[in-house]
């Protein structure tokens, strides 16, 4: 007689999506079905990687596959709009998956002013300017459930001098 056991495929709970960077917890040695093993390739928390897990032998088990998800850190590009002896506009392309926008900003070295929601605008003008002023604002991506976002940060000034006007008579 001759006994055949059927191969058993290893079984692992899924992984939850990490944002780029986060800390993967290292994969189980040991299925949920009591299957031993090794994955490959190194856990890799940078793209979204299938990992292969290999039985020890003499088990009667099959390889099994497990991908986790590794959701980029998206952030906006922030440009200088115009510019003026008082003022200064800000401008920012949407950022996919955004629902909204917080915003803070700094003069000089004075205390950050925290704006707060803005909600789906790309644009923020901070005024009360004196020409020369340096201003630094934040824009932080909010919203969209399950994706990755990063504040960026960028610095405009004021103009330093009124443009000159001519009365022609």
């Amino acid at each position: 007689t001759i006994t055949v056991n059927p191969n058993v495929t290893p079984a692992f709970a899924p992984v939850a999506a990490i944002c780029s960077g986060a800390t993967l917890a290292p994969l189980p040695t040991t299925s949920t079905n009591g299957i031993n093993g090794v994955w490959s390739p190194a856990l890799n928390n940078t793209t979204t990687t299938t990992y292969t897990f290999t039985p020890d032998a003499g088990q009667c088990a099959t390889t099994a596959t497990l991908t986790i998800t590794v959701n980029p850190i998206l952030s906006p590009v922030i440009n200088c709009g115009v510019s003026t002896t008082s003022s200064v506009s800000f401008n920012w392309a949407a950022v996919s998956g955004a629902t909204g926008y917080t915003v803070s900003y700094q003069i000089n070295s004075a205390a950050p002013v925290n704006v707060g929601s803005v909600g789906n605008v790309l644009t923020y003008q901070v005024t009360g300017l004196t020409g020369g002023d340096n201003v630094t604002i934040t824009v932080t991506p909010t919203g969209g459930a399950g994706t990755c976002f990063a504040a960026a940060s960028a610095t405009c000034t004021a103009s330093a001098c009124t443009p000159p006007t001519a009365n022609i008579n």
